[in-house]
C-alpha cells in the first residue's frame, strides 16, 4: 500500500508543473474599465459673437422698363454683430439670437 501512495504522490507531483505552464501561456486579463462620467456640458448661457467678409463682384444690369444700364463692379466689406441665450433642457436646446 505504501508502495501505491507513494507513486500516487510521485504521478501528482509530476503534474503540477505541468498545469502551471499551460498557465503561463494564458492571456493576462484587461484592465478594469472604469466608470465614464457623464459629460458636464451646458449650452445654457448668453453668447456674443461678430463676423466679417468680403465679397466682390463684376457685371451690369440691365433695366428694360427704364432702358437703363448700371454698372454693378467692385468690392466692398461686410460685417455684423450678434448675441442671444441658449437655456438647455436635457438633450434639447432651445434659444433666442439677435443680429
Amino acid at each position: 500500500m505504501k508502495k501505491f501512495l507513494l507513486r500516487l504522490a510521485l504521478a501528482s507531483v509530476a503534474f503540477v508543473p505541468a498545469a502551471t505552464a499551460i498557465a503561463a501561456d494564458l492571456d493576462m486579463p484587461p484592465p478594469p474599465v472604469e466608470d465614464l462620467r457623464p459629460a458636464n456640458f451646458d449650452w445654457t448661457g448668453f453668447y456674443v459673437g461678430g463676423w466679417a467678409g468680403a465679397t466682390c463682384i463684376e457685371g451690369e444690369l440691365i433695366d428694360n422698363t427704364a432702358v437703363a444700364e448700371f454698372e454693378m463692379s467692385g468690392c466692398g466689406w461686410k460685417g455684423g454683430v450678434m448675441g442671444g441665450y441658449n437655456h438647455q433642457f436635457e438633450q434639447w436646446v432651445l434659444g433666442l439670437e439677435a443680429d
